[in-house]
């Protein structure tokens, strides 16, 4: 990470912001990650491409974040951090040699908090789950295409449990000999005083983390949200009440490492108003053959809807990064889902890499139907800074 003043940025603000700038210190951090993708759709729907190319952003951002002392013990936490398409802003050539092209910027874990040694931190604005926070680091192809939440948190297709939310109230313990624990309160985005329910969710993990060992058991309920995700919560006409759980284990050995999880979900059908139930286990690993080169692999099964039959997948990633430092590499993954004959979940989960039946590829209109199958070849680098 890279220190500079604020008050070297006090141009870019009015005077009373400047006379705080000059006592604080700002930390500038980033990630750039772009892949070329190959992506087989395998639709079954006649006149659409079954491949597919482009070059995504995998989940590239850039974040300021600091604190300040303002003593006992106790500190002013803050971070802005935002989303950008590092391949342009999907500008492309279509089939007619139109070029094409828009800029697309989103909020990531843009927050204000105080953070005490003894009793923790609490944290205002926007933030991941602790119920996404969880495994995070149980997947050895995180943030790249052939990331796990294809399938974990996801419920044939729609990312229903691995959300970055608004209206974020949360708490983080300190950590007491490798145990810590993160509860966060989603509250409803309400604009009225409508006769709607309030809808709202709760979000809470707990880790332990020691040595080689990694631990972790999270809970997540969504209450009468209108929809699986929760970007707005005002419940209206027909509410989800969303639930699941989770616990997943990893275990380092010099080299290599291994990871596993197993999930269970209950999500509301918004059709028949009757709840289903879906269970997803992933088992993956890593492994450094030299100093440069780490082999991946993973492996996620999602079960069938508790209420409809076939609609359970597979999905297999295998891949190798080039190191060349910490902070640089390149990537080559290979990602397939194996989808029963009414599943429709994806490959990929960049920007403009995500592909699902049903749901489609990036702003495209490839959709395809359930039961396709699709797999993505990607190669390209990532840089963190």
């Amino acid at each position: 990470m890279k220190k500079v003043l604020i008050a070297a940025l006090a141009t870019a603000f009015a005077a009373p912001a400047a006379s705080y700038a000059a006592t604080s210190n700002v930390d500038i951090y980033g990630r750039i990650a772009a892949t070329y993708n190959v992506l087989n759709t395998d639709t079954s729907v006649a006149g659409q491409d079954k491949t597919l190319y482009q070059v995504s952003s995998d989940n590239s951002y850039i974040g300021f974040k600091g604190a300040e002392d303002l003593g006992g013990g106790l500190a002013a936490v803050y971070q802005l951090e935002v989303g950008f398409d590092a391949e342009g802003g999907n500008n492309n050539l279509s089939k007619s040699g139109a070029l094409s092209g828009g800029t697309s910027f989103v909020y990531r874990n843009t927050f204000v908090g105080l953070k005490s040694n003894d009793f923790g931190t609490v944290l205002l604005g926007k933030h991941g789950t602790p119920y996404k926070m969880a495994t995070g680091r149980l997947d050895v192809f995180s943030n790249e295409p052939a990331d796990y939440r294809n399938i974990m948190g996801n419920i044939d297709g729609v990312s229903v449990f691995a959300q970055r939310p608004g209206n974020v109230i949360a708490y983080v313990t300190p950590n007491f000999s490798g145990f810590s624990a993160i509860a966060a309160y989603v509250a409803g985005n309400e604009t009225g005083n409508g006769t709607a329910s309030n809808a709202d969710a709760w979000s809470v993990a707990g880790m332990y983390s020691n040595g080689p060992i990694y631990a972790t058991l999270a809970y997540e309920k969504h209450n009468k949200v209108t929809g699986y995700t929760l970007g707005t919560l005002v419940a209206s006409g027909n509410p989800l009440d969303n639930n699941a759980w989770k616990g997943g284990v990893g275990y380092d050995f010099g080299p290599g490492k291994v990871g596993l999880i197993y999930e269970r979900a209950t999500v509301d059908n918004t059709a028949s108003g009757i709840s289903y139930t879906r269970s997803a286990y992933m088992l993956d690993g890593a492994y450094n053959v030299t100093g440069n080169i780490v082999l991946k692999a993973a492996w996620s099964h999602a079960g069938s809807l508790s209420n409809t039959s076939n609609t359970g997948a597979n999905s297999y990633a295998v891949g190798a990064d080039y190191v060349f430092s910490k902070r640089t590499k390149l990537i080559a993954q290979y990602q397939k889902v194996s989808n029963d004959s009414s599943a429709s979940y994806g490959v990929g989960f960049g920007t403009n890499a995500y592909y699902a039946p049903g749901t489609g590829y990036g702003t495209g209109t490839t959709t395809g139907a359930a039961g396709d199958s699709p797999s993505i070849i990607s190669v390209g680098m990532v840089h963190t800074f």
